[in-house]
């Protein structure tokens, strides 16, 4: 698991750091270009980078607009499956055993 967070390193717990492959102090994470760079850093050391997820509700438009950048689609907990919208209630389509070429 890599982290970017605005928490110097060291004030991080030891099972969070020992949970870490690498982590990235970002001092302002509402600064875009910090955290593209924080990204692209990432990236560059341990490849395509296959999640974003943040922690609070304040950082979900941050969060898709990275997932944008980065070609980074949601797949956590089966949350790729696509949604049928009908008015307040949505039912998860099945999957499909097509091929999706992404690119």
């Amino acid at each position: 698991m890599l982290g970017v967070g605005d928490a110097p390193e060291e004030s991080l717990t030891t099972s969070l750091r020992g949970a870490l492959a690498s982590y990235y102090f970002v001092p302002n994470m509402t600064d875009r270009d910090a955290m593209v760079r924080a990204l692209g850093l990432l990236t560059h050391r341990f490849g395509k980078i296959d999640r974003i997820e943040s922690l609070n509700e304040h950082w979900l438009e941050q969060e898709a607009a990275l997932r944008d950048d980065f070609n980074v689609f949601r797949t956590a907990r089966g949350r790729d499956a696509p949604v049928e919208k009908q008015g307040r209630h949505a039912r998860r389509l099945p999957r499909t055993r097509h091929s999706v070429h992404r690119g």
